[in-house]
């Protein structure tokens, strides 16, 4: 896996030693000299640019990248590199950005496949949505022992047309609510879960496979 990584900050050097290790091809674009020095200690290349250049953009080859993730503390520079890496050929775009009032429409038609909120995300866990597409958004919650998912359940998933209350979840697993309008609504034991809409799942990590499996979503 071939991914370019805008932002030497604290995430983006996070970010790219997880990925490397995974053995993944890791470029990090960053503009400041100094944060660039902190790139030469990881195993990753360095493209010392401005990343809402287009010229920087090509250095980087970023037609060939099959993940292009910007987080740097700034949400324009991000959204204007995710935009045009998207154009130039990148497989998946990924943006961190600070404000939530982003139309999510308007987010999908500037290319953005993933958009990372810092106080819901940590590094690691951006990477694991580059490489679980599957999963729509993940938080990290009780100090890594468990995870929060945001599925969307396939038109005929086994759980479709059940009451929650029926449901026989795996221990130490829940449902936590239903996407509706991009806001989470929280279920009542009585609510029917509907194939093809968004929930988010609450479970401890050897667990949470399981409870995917359950619903139907994998």
């Amino acid at each position: 896996m071939y991914v370019i990584i805008v932002g030497a900050g604290q995430i983006g050097l996070h970010l790219a030693n997880i990925l490397a290790e995974e053995d993944a091809d890791v470029v990090v674009i960053e503009k400041n000299e100094d944060a660039c020095k902190n790139v030469k200690e990881l195993n990753a290349s360095l493209v010392n640019g401005d990343a809402t250049n287009p010229k920087t953009l090509d250095e980087a080859e970023v037609e060939n990248a099959d993940a292009f993730i910007a987080v740097t503390e700034h949400d324009e520079t991000n959204l204007l590199a995710c935009t045009s890496a998207k154009k130039k050929g990148a497989k998946l775009v990924v943006a961190r950005l600070s404000n939530t009032y982003y139309d999510m429409d308007f987010l999908k038609s500037l290319g953005i496949n993933i958009t990372i909120y810092p106080e819901i995300a940590a590094a690691s866990y951006i990477a694991e949505l580059v490489t679980k597409p599957d999963v729509l958004d993940l938080s990290f919650i009780g100090r890594g022992l468990a995870e929060m998912l945001e599925i969307e359940l396939p038109p005929k998933a086994t759980a479709a047309g059940k009451k929650l209350s029926a449901l026989k979840l795996p221990e130490g697993t829940t449902v936590v609510g239903k996407i509706e309008k991009e806001k989470l609504v929280i279920l009542r034991p009585e609510d029917v879960i509907e194939g093809g809409a968004r929930y988010v799942i609450v479970g401890s990590l050897d667990k949470i496979r399981k409870l995917k499996e359950y619903l139907g979503a994998v």
